[in-house]
């Protein structure tokens, strides 16, 4: 993954063209963060305390996602791949066909990805989910590409150019706002309940390490709101941060025009 978008970059370049380095380190520091969230600490000791499983789902769910989507690959990509002018499909046709479809642009959606991502995840952790990713390779495979494909469908739909001129930005910040409620009652759930989940499995290596696994569980919750807390008070300040530009662009026109 990251081979393949500094090679774009670089050709994209070699052509004479400029692509920000911004996008470039956000694009490395999203891979290195997807390694590391899935075989480094917090996928090992994911699987004995729930705290580092909560860390590792919102690092999958939530940092990743706005790292990897703020480096836009969809655009390079469609920069750096020449099209077909023999009517058939090729790697462009077909990424202009997906992402302008009906189905993504409904899937995209702020409120629709937004409470999909909400919903899913509280069901997650009160169905047999949770257990077959704690117990199976396979099922922690598909926990992890199911959040992080979540998270970045999400997160595509509120940021970018694209999300700011089709979805106003009241929409955008309602669904974090709306995700971030969903969130916050499963981490007061978590952080109240005097049940362990999955005791059987949390409770058993807890007494190994002689730790509380309901304290544990109880940091967990805590820990579930931390990261959408901060995204909302980043997009936040970064809308406001944009209006205030876009403002002052406007005022210095119609200065010039004066």
């Amino acid at each position: 993954m990251a081979i393949w978008y500094l090679r774009s970059m670089w050709r994209l370049e070699g052509a004479g063209e400029k692509w920000p380095l911004s996008r470039s380190a956000s694009w490395v520091l999203g891979v290195v963060l997807l390694v590391w969230a899935t075989s480094g600490a917090p996928a090992v000791y994911g699987k004995v305390l729930f705290s580092a499983h909560i860390l590792q789902l919102m690092v999958i769910t939530f940092l990743i996602p706005v790292l990897l989507v703020f480096a836009d690959p969809i655009t390079l990509a469609r920069r750096t791949t020449r099209g077909r002018e023999d009517g058939t499909r090729g790697q462009k046709e077909w990424l202009s066909q997906i992402f302008t479809s009906r189905v993504f642009s409904f899937m995209a959606h702020p409120l629709v990805s937004g409470i999909y991502l909400g919903v899913s995840t509280v069901l997650f952790y009160f169905t047999p989910a949770f257990r077959v990713s704690l117990e199976y390779v396979l099922g922690n495979g598909l926990m992890i590409a199911h959040f992080l494909t979540v998270g970045l469908i999400f997160f595509y739909g509120i940021t970018g150019d694209h999300a700011r001129h089709s979805r106003g930005t009241p929409i955008r910040l309602f669904a974090l706002v709306l995700l971030l409620a969903l969130f916050a009652v499963l981490a007061t759930v978590l952080s109240a309940s005097s049940q362990v989940l999955e005791p059987d499995w949390f409770g058993v290596l807890a007494q190994e390490l002689q730790i509380s696994a309901l304290a544990d569980q109880q940091v967990g919750g805590r820990t579930l709101w931390v990261l959408p807390v901060a995204l909302l008070a980043y997009f936040t300040v970064r809308e406001v941060l944009h209006r205030i530009g876009v403002r002052a662009q406007l005022e210095r026109s119609a200065n010039e025009q004066a």
